[in-house]
């Protein structure tokens, strides 16, 4: 593997994004970046269904459990634990959160501007370019088919694609 220097490309690592929370929850004056996230993040939006943590978004009585296709008898089954993994080696809060679809498009929502959460200036500085991207293999083959410029903004991809900055959930 190829180390670059942290300013100039995007290098993600999951324990940097556990180190992080951490730090949040210490410097935001909560509890843990659990309670923090849940305070100022999921209580704000209305998001009655999105949880921090695996334990508690196991525990709803209604909620989607993961499926793998077994090998022996070709048939589909419950793989409850399987979306557990990172939990349970505690680099939450890579991705740990867990939500619906209906809390999702709220925060979706959020981000295009219609809750009163996040300013335009956050706004703006969430979806801008930070740093680029390399392009490698653990980027879909597809996208660099397309891609002029590919860059990384706060957890989302802020790309140029066929000429149109085009903005996503970044495949970290």
């Amino acid at each position: 593997m190829v180390f670059r220097l942290v300013l100039f490309c995007l290098q993600y690592n999951n324990w940097m994004v556990a180190t992080a929370g951490y730090l949040l929850g210490v410097v935001g004056g909560a509890a843990d970046w659990e309670t923090l996230v849940a305070e100022k993040i999921f209580a704000p939006l209305g998001l009655r269904r999105t949880f921090a943590n695996f334990s508690d978004s196991i525990a709803q009585p209604n909620r989607a459990t993961p499926m793998v296709l077994d090998d022996d008898t070709k048939q589909w089954r419950d793989e409850p634990y399987a979306m557990n993994l990172l939990a349970d080696i505690g680099a939450a809060p890579a991705a740990s959160i867990a939500t619906n679809i209906d809390d999702a498009l709220a925060w979706l929502l959020a981000h295009l501007g219609h809750a009163d959460l996040l300013s335009a200036e956050s706004l703006q500085f969430l979806h801008s370019p930070k740093m680029t991207m390399p392009e490698d293999d653990s980027m879909p083959s597809w996208l660099f088919q397309r891609v002029i410029g590919a860059n990384y903004a706060m957890n989302w991809s802020a790309s140029t694609v066929d000429k149109r900055m085009r903005r996503g959930r970044a495949w970290t």
